[in-house]
């Protein structure tokens, strides 16, 4: 093939989809640092760490592992490095999931009221350096889930003494106590978020001399118990039975809006409540004190506790609840106490409705897709039935790269239903465009989807002014999506802007949505990974085999114009006539133009 002389190489990216969709509509990061190198070591974060995610595997979390995958294990002993590219992979898992959830065990400090989780190749001496390799929880571990997951849920057993870095606290003229344990989060979230600490903000927390930690312990122990319940729920009543059982001390949990009696252990979809539920009490009919916060009111996030009255705080916050798991907590802890009458009528009134449930199997001819039940998420398709209240569901089955498979089924009580998805490797329509969504909800670069198939890469001995490395040979390509425009300065300095690098030259032409200029094939790579990281998907630049497929667009002459090219279609110097066409026009725009000013080619492609 002969192309114009056309003034400059322009960049352009090519987009492969990723493998199929996680394993389940809730992931867990599980990590325990035990080994350290200069640090005190701890005994419990590895037993602790594996304790955990044999629960959360239970419970249907799809473990991900140190490279990223589901259906794996917890992670143990992670470097900076480590830390830093797993918390990222992990990010690109948690996309679009129902839950989640990370568990890190081992040591933890604050500096400057910012809280920070330490790799194990953390040193002892100076505070400044081990500042530079500490993890920041709110930078480096909360801010990259934030907006993937419907809710994330990050739970911190990392409030232990650290002998070494007290040390080296005073030596930098502070306190030891101001490092002490975690600072309490202060950052916003633009998602729903639990986070919880296994000691008060500030306060440290024994390691075990058992197996366990005391808060991993109870962790576990809630875990173990009736399983439909709400996170939320959990997490409180571990950091409830931890303040009754270690001397009062009321370790740190924090609600970010996390919607009430949704978020539940195990499947949402296992059981749906039947039709009807009773009013709740008004005002008039819960008598007592009006006081507000208190430690369980951290569950609704109203604040911390005034432990003077753990009863009356427990129950100014729990009267509020629609969550009937919250009645039984406080009359398990307080079977006589002034509001137990109360409670129990609570417990009646919201309990859900007997109902003879329907069971649903969904079963299909692939591995790695997703099930939706009513538009809700439920995981991948499994011999497994999922229990549901009687009556019409839509289901619909979706894998990337595949045509969705969706029919209505009719469930009868007692009775159980099997679905059997048939999902055709879909074919994109040359043509076709798309952007992903980048991590702050805006667009991405417009993509074009360009089909797979083989052709004659290299050009004919008879095309005028061929060069001689174009030998004709037969390559076949997958599909894949090209970028269908040049990459502009306006998408290409906004990832420079992001990343800290100095934007290129525009040589006096414009910027915006002209094609960037000046910029090397590092800095290129560097641009299609920051889109990989940005929106889950996999960017990379064009391999000269698909550019040449893109560009040819089916056809088999020198341009994907025909034999001819005009300036009217193509940006090249004018004052040429390729292949004797008569088209001499003498217009040569000496720069580049706006992308989108000049015709596409038959697949798109501009």
């Amino acid at each position: 093939m002969r192309g114009a002389r056309i003034i400059l190489i322009f960049l352009t990216l090519t987009l492969f989809a990723p493998g199929g969709l996680g394993a389940s509509g809730r992931v867990a990061l599980v990590i325990g640092n035990s080994d350290y190198g200069e640090l005190r070591d701890l005994r419990n974060p590895r037993g602790d760490a594996e304790a955990v995610a044999g629960r959360l595997s239970k419970l249907g979390f799809s473990l991900v592992d140190a490279r990223g995958r589901p259906g794996g294990r917890p992670v143990y002993d992670l470097s900076q490095e480590a830390f830093f590219d797993v918390i990222d992979r992990f990010a690109r898992q948690a996309r679009g999931k129902e839950i989640a959830l990370v568990y890190y065990a081992g040591h933890g400090m604050q500096i400057g009221g910012q809280s920070y989780l330490l790799p194990v190749d953390t040193p002892k001496k100076r505070l400044k350096m081990i500042e530079r390799r500490a993890i920041s929880l709110e930078r480096d571990v909360l801010e990259p889930l934030d907006n993937r997951a419907e809710l994330t849920v990050a739970i911190f057993d990392a409030c232990r003494e650290i002998p070494d870095v007290e040390k080296a606290t005073r030596a930098s003229g502070l306190g030891a106590s101001a490092t002490r344990g975690l600072a309490r989060v202060r950052g916003k979230s633009r998602t729903q978020r639990i986070i919880a600490y296994s000691a008060a903000a500030g306060e440290l927390a024994a390691d075990g001399r058992g197996r366990h930690s005391p808060y991993t312990a109870l962790l576990l122990e809630q875990l173990d118990k009736d399983p439909h319940r709400t996170v939320e729920t959990l997490v409180a009543q571990v950091a409830h039975d931890f303040s009754k059982r270690h001397g009062g001390q009321q370790p740190e949990f924090l609600n970010q809006g996390v919607e009430p009696n949704r978020y539940y252990l195990k499947k949402p979809v296992s059981v749906i409540p039947g039709p009807g539920r009773a009013d709740r009490p008004t005002e008039e009919d819960l008598p007592g004190e009006s006081g507000e916060g208190g430690f369980w009111s951290n569950l609704f996030g109203l604040g911390s506790a005034d432990n003077t009255d753990v009863e009356i705080t427990f129950w100014n916050t729990v009267k509020q609840s629609e969550d009937p798991e919250l009645y039984r907590a406080y009359l398990k802890d307080y079977p006589n106490g002034r509001f137990a009458r109360l409670a129990r009528i609570m417990v009646r009134k919201l309990a859900r409705p007997a109902v003879i449930m329907g069971q649903l199997v969904v079963g299909s001819n692939v591995s790695g897709d997703t099930v939706y039940i009513d538009g809700k998420a439920v995981g991948p398709t499994d011999p497994g039935a999922h229990e549901l209240a009687p009556g019409e569901y839509t289901i619909r089955v979706e894998k990337e790269g595949f045509e969705p498979f969706e029919t209505k089924v009719t469930l009868v009580a007692g009775e159980e239903e099997t679905v059997r998805a048939r999902l055709a490797a879909s074919t994109p329509t040359p043509g076709q465009t798309f952007r992903d969504r980048l991590d702050d909800g805006s667009s991405g670069p417009e993509m074009v989807s360009i089909p797979g198939g083989c052709f004659q890469m290299g050009s004919p001995t008879s095309e005028k002014k061929r060069d001689g490395d174009e030998r004709q040979h037969r390559v076949c390509v997958e599909g894949f999506a090209l970028g269908k425009y040049e990459v502009t300065f306006a998408e290409y300095d906004r990832f420079a802007r992001a990343t800290g690098r100095n934007l290129p030259s525009d040589s006096g032409w414009g910027r915006g949505r002209r094609p960037v200029i000046r910029v090397s094939w590092h800095d290129a790579t560097a641009y299609a990974e920051w889109l990989s990281r940005e929106t889950g998907k996999q960017y990379r630049l064009p391999t000269e085999a698909e550019w040449e497929y893109a560009a040819r667009a089916g056809t088999t002459t020198a341009f994907s114009t025909g034999r001819c090219i005009h300036t009217n279609q193509a940006n090249y110097n004018g004052n040429v006539d390729y292949a004797g066409c008569g088209a001499k026009t003498g217009v040569d725009r000496g720069k580049t133009v706006p992308v989108g000013s000049l015709p596409a080619n038959p697949w798109g492609a501009a």
